[in-house]
């Protein structure tokens, strides 16, 4: 019996070579579209909420107004003595 040994083949040739260029083309098309192709404006992405969260920016408070409405006058204040306490030294450094 005799002992053969087969070399690996180089072939495949065509099949890296396309490989190779869609790779290529993959790593451009992303390079594309990260660095030179145009940003969609907000109008085309934002959801619903969002352009109502805009609108809710852009609103207007006019404090004179709120002060000057009854319901704000209704309002009581509740003040809460807390007193004063010392927690702790003076200076924590002194032994």
């Amino acid at each position: 019996m005799a002992i053969r040994i087969n070399k690996p083949k180089r072939g495949g040739g065509l099949g890296r070579f396309i490989t190779f260029i869609v790779v290529i083309g993959i790593i451009l098309a992303s390079a594309y579209a990260l660095f030179f192709a145009p940003t969609p404006a907000f109008d085309y992405i934002a959801s619903p909420e969002l352009q109502r969260n805009r609108q809710l920016s852009t609103f207007n408070l006019d404090p004179e107004e709120i002060i000057s409405r009854e319901d704000f006058r209704a309002l009581r204040r509740f003040d809460v003595n807390l007193g004063q306490a010392s927690f702790g030294k003076e200076n924590p450094l002194t032994p």
